[in-house]
Formats: structure tokens, sequence, C-alpha cells
């Protein structure tokens, strides 16, 4: 995969593996980007990163020895998703299959954690 995706490829990352209680550091970011045929550096991701942060991403950094990054934001909270959920399992004039659909898309809108809290209360 060419190197012009090495910053898509950190972003999906961060999205699909990271939360505030689940950050990810630079080493486990390049063992990532190594499975996937990308080659990168620390200094690379930490400069896609910011990138990423000027352009208005939350991605927070905890600067340590090693930083560890995480999506910060994702625009919907966990008490919303809820909400939300809860009223499309309620609507009746939603079929079952397009109720599973809407389901699994805002499920997909949160932190890797609370997606397993989610998945445990849906019922279709």
């Amino acid at each position: 995969m060419p190197s012009k995706n090495r910053s898509l490829l950190i972003l999906r990352y961060l999205w699909d593996h990271t939360d505030e209680f689940h950050p990810a550091t630079i080493t486990e970011i390049l063992a990532y980007l190594e499975t996937q045929g990308v080659r990168a550096n620390r200094k690379t991701v930490a400069a896609d990163t910011q990138d990423f942060q000027e352009c208005g991403r939350d991605i927070v950094c905890n600067r340590r020895r090693q930083n560890q990054y995480f999506i910060g934001d994702r625009g919907l909270e966990l008490p919303e998703l809820k909400l939300i959920i809860d009223a499309v399992q309620a609507a009746r004039f939603i079929s079952s299959r397009r109720t599973e659909a809407i389901l699994e898309k805002l499920t997909q809108m949160a932190s890797p954690s609370d997606q397993e809290e989610l998945r445990r209360r849906l019922f279709v």
C-alpha cells in the first residue's frame, strides 16, 4: 500500500482501537502500519497525528516516555448513543433488517470499549 495512505491508516487504527482508557503507543501504531505494508518511523507518526490535530481532529497525545495517542471526541457520547439506539429499537415503522443496519452504524460511532457495552444492550 502506498505510503501516501499512511495518515489515513493511522487515523483508522486510532478510531478502531483507542479511547481514553485504551491509548495506543507509537510502537503499536508502527506495528499496525507494518502489517499493512507501510513503512514509517516515530517522527512520521508523530507528524501525521499533529497534522490531524491541526485539521481539527481530536487526537489526544499523552506525553510520556513513549507517547500514547487516542481519539478524544467521537461526535456522540455514550449516553447519547444509548438514547438514539433505544429510539430506533422502539420505532415500529422501521423493519427488523433496517433496524439492525442502523444499530450497527451507531455502534461503530462509539469507542471500542463502549461498543462492547452497546452490543450487550442490543435486541432486535
